[in-house]
């Protein structure tokens, strides 16, 4: 999840704080409802805005609240345009009761037709609790509260809204990188064991933009950019055991990558899974997934991980490995030991050496066609850009 904060701003300024100077216009500006709605810009793009008012009737969510946020979507689903939410509520309003219900029925159901067709932001910026969870819930990116100011606020939303479709039906943006499209990523292979570092090493100008990163650590997910394209990036830490929230987490971030039709870049490692259910939870997410995924395998890695995360047998893309890397279903010394009983310990490490060549190595993975092309660690950039090339045009 990504961390921002209004600073304790009101409605309206939080929402002059994201858009073009001069760009917003209220919809609905003399109806008392505890939300501000409209439209604006954002670097010349259309963007539909609300921001909620915490000093209107303390914040309280009610009818015309609803009656405002619906027309709001409607216009945006009709112009396949975003919405940026500014959510400050404290809950519904007691004295409307089963008609502030029913009219949060309303407001739920136009954000789920939304959510098949446009990119949603929430941003928290107050309370947001109950009800209010579950709007934020509809997003595509939740954004809660930190130290950060305005301008960092606008920088991460402006990123988001450029870098991404604004429309299922629309085109993943392209931005011009003055980056070296061939550029060697001579310190990658000391940045591994952090995937932040690493993917920021490959990423164009170092752009990276993390989602949820307070949650289900051991995975990071992010967009980064490959030749001016948006791609998204899952990447399980090396040795990591991967938790039920980290595993669901990466099945939501597939799965926006999926509506959007962005590509994928799946790191793969890990040490294993917590549970059956994490890992049957990122598999059915690949499997659903629209989006065409390319592999990378820079490390060591268990054959649980390789097997859940893995794209190759799927027919999704390409698979890259590192030379110096391995794929194991246990340790070589265990399996050696089991495949030949009562060796010396000498042998005993021969015969390890022996399996790890065979059946772990990039070599091996290789011979049996699981690997495309071993590759230096300093080429991953320009190799995964040109794999990215030939896919930019498919479509599940």
């Amino acid at each position: 999840m990504l961390e921002l904060t209004s600073n304790d701003k009101t409605a309206i300024e939080n929402i002059l704080c994201i858009l073009d100077s001069d760009s917003f216009v209220e919809i609905g500006e003399k109806v008392e409802a505890g939300v501000i709605t409209g439209y604006g810009s954002l670097d010349g793009d259309l963007v539909y805005v609300f921001a909620q008012d915490d000093s209107t009737r303390g914040g309280s969510f009610g009818e015309n609240q609803a009656n405002k946020l619906v027309r709001l979507y409607t216009a945006a689903i009709k112009s396949k345009a975003p919405v940026v939410g500014f959510l400050n509520c404290c809950g519904i309003r007691i004295e409307e009761g089963l008609d502030a219900l029913n009219a949060l029925a309303a407001v739920y159901e136009i954000q789920a037709q939304a959510s098949k067709q446009i990119l949603q932001i929430m941003i928290k910026c107050g309370e947001c609790i109950g009800s209010m969870e579950t709007m934020s819930a509809f997003s595509d990116v939740v954004i809660s509260n930190s130290a950060e100011n305005s301008a960092e606020v606008k920088e991460k939303v402006f990123n988001l809204i450029k870098r991404l479709p604004a429309s299922t039906s629309g085109d993943i943006p392209s931005i011009e990188s003055r980056d070296d499209l061939n550029r060697l990523c001579s310190s990658i292979d000391e940045k591994r064991k952090s995937r932040i570092h690493m993917l920021r090493e490959l990423s164009d100008d170092s752009f990276l933009i993390e989602v949820n990163q307070e949650k289900g650590k051991g995975i990071v997910n992010c967009f980064i950019a490959l030749a001016g394209r948006t791609v998204g990036a899952i990447a399980a830490e090396p040795d990591s055991v991967i938790s039920r929230d980290a595993a669901i987490k990466t099945s939501q971030f597939i799965s926006l990558c999926s509506k959007f039709q962005i590509p994928l870049l799946n790191i793969i490692g890990g040490g294993g899974f917590e549970d059956p259910g994490s890992a049957n939870t990122i598999v059915k997410a690949l499997v659903d997934s629209e989006a065409m995924t390319v592999d990378l395998i820079p490390d060591n890695t268990c054959g649980s991980c390789y097997s859940v995360f893995s794209s190759k047998g799927q027919g999704r893309g390409y698979t890259f490995m590192w030379n110096e890397a391995l794929v194991q279903l246990m340790n070589p010394l265990f399996a050696a030991d089991i495949l030949h009983p009562n060796l010396s310990l000498r042998e005993l490490g021969e015969k390890a050496k022996e399996y790890e060549k065979n059946s772990c190595s990039a070599e091996a993975m290789a011979a049996k066609g699981y690997v495309d092309k071993i590759i230096k660690p300093e080429e991953s950039r320009k190799y995964l850009i040109g794999a990215f090339e030939t896919l930019a045009n498919v479509r599940r």
